[in-house]
């Protein structure tokens, strides 16, 4: 099964973090199912190219259930993950560039 969960517990240090390792993942294809955290609450859609689950236990439990159970709706997120990914570092480019010519 394909995938990845950065787990997260709610702390000051990971609410800071970013969504680098979403956009790691879906960069090679991998579904990502994250904690419900601010780092992965922006620049994703929750449902379309990440799960987003209370970081807990149980709660990871059943989202990686969901994957194992509805493996085509595990591939169809792991494609949107990677198709909005790919989005993102091309507007971050376009945007490096034009800054920096």
């Amino acid at each position: 099964m394909p995938s990845d969960w950065p787990p997260l517990r709610d702390t000051q240090f990971n609410c800071a973090k970013s969504n680098i390792k979403w956009l790691e993942y879906s960069g090679i294809g991998l579904a990502t199912i994250a904690a419900d955290l601010p780092p992965y609450q922006t620049g994703t859609r929750s449902g379309k190219d990440i799960v987003l689950a209370e970081p807990t236990a149980d709660a990871f439990f059943r989202a990686m259930r969901a994957f194992v159970v509805d493996p085509s709706a595990r591939l169809q997120l792991a494609r949107e993950a990677r198709g909005h990914a790919a989005e993102m570092v091309r507007q971050s480019a376009t945007i490096r560039n034009l800054a920096c010519p």
